[in-house]
């Protein structure tokens, strides 16, 4: 017969809680990188797009109708 203190034991992953496996960070890193470049590239098209033109002039809120 097997202790309750052995069950126990015996119960609990060999990986602490939070733990992931070595791939499965790999794949998030590699996510993280492509999200990344992509907001990037596109922050970066956008101040490209823009550069020729100037600024719209600001509206002023009035109180006026």
């Amino acid at each position: 017969m097997v202790s309750i203190m052995e069950r126990r034991k015996h119960a609990r992953s060999k990986h602490p809680a939070g733990s992931v496996s070595r791939h499965a960070q790999q794949r998030v890193d590699e996510r993280v990188r492509d999200v990344m470049a992509r907001r990037d590239a596109a922050a970066a098209q956008r101040r490209d797009s823009h550069s020729g033109q100037p600024f719209p002039a600001r509206r002023v809120a009035s109180s006026r109708p």
